[in-house]
């Protein structure tokens, strides 16, 4: 199933702007998903398939993109999450790619909790954390951007955090970092 060009605007009213409880393969492209009091995007489907293309996730109460799953794969390109209550982009389960992409004025700009999120040229600007893990989540990143949030990482219990090695990732200072970013993959 493809959804072009559609926006989904409401204000405080409609839980989930998205709710995929079963699905094979959905994609969506050049979207606005905004002002749910849940999630913009709530995958719930058990091994499907999600594409996002340059599409705006904002102004949620929870998370911009949920991954809530076992077995689904996302794969998200050029769009934005910004503003969302908790994440921008969150793997509970499941895998994430995140490619050219930003995450600002979140809580977290990306989180694995659970699941596993992979990020290649994105930014994560004005978040409280950046990139966070929790609950055997494992977030990979590489050419990326953090700045201007109040911590770039936060590694929490059962969480692996690690970046490409050596550094192409751009880390400004004056953000805090929690946890131990663990040994990075060599990029050739």
């Amino acid at each position: 199933m493809s959804i072009t060009g559609l926006n989904l605007l409401v204000h405080a009213a409609g839980k989930n702007g998205i709710m995929a409880e079963q699905v094979g393969f959905l994609r969506l492209y050049n979207m606005t998903i905004q002002g749910f009091t849940n999630d913009g995007i709530h995958i719930a489907s058990a091994n499907s398939n999600l594409a996002i293309y340059i599409t705006q996730i904002k102004n949620n109460g929870n998370d911009g993109l949920l991954l809530d799953a076992a077995g689904t794969r996302a794969y998200v390109q050029d769009s934005a999450f910004d503003d969302n209550a908790v994440a921008g982009a969150d793997s509970g389960a499941g895998k994430l790619t995140i490619t050219d992409s930003a995450a600002e004025y979140n809580l977290i700009g990306f989180y694995a909790h659970g699941g596993t999120v992979a990020l290649s040229g994105d930014r994560a600007i004005f978040n409280g954390t950046a990139l966070a893990v929790s609950f055997g989540g494992n977030l990979h990143f590489a050419n990326c951007l953090l700045s201007d949030n109040t911590t770039a990482w936060v590694v929490m219990a059962g969480g692996v955090l690690s970046g490409s090695s050596p550094g192409t990732t751009l880390t400004t200072p004056g953000q805090k970092e929690t946890g131990p970013l663990s040994p990075g993959t060599t990029l050739d």
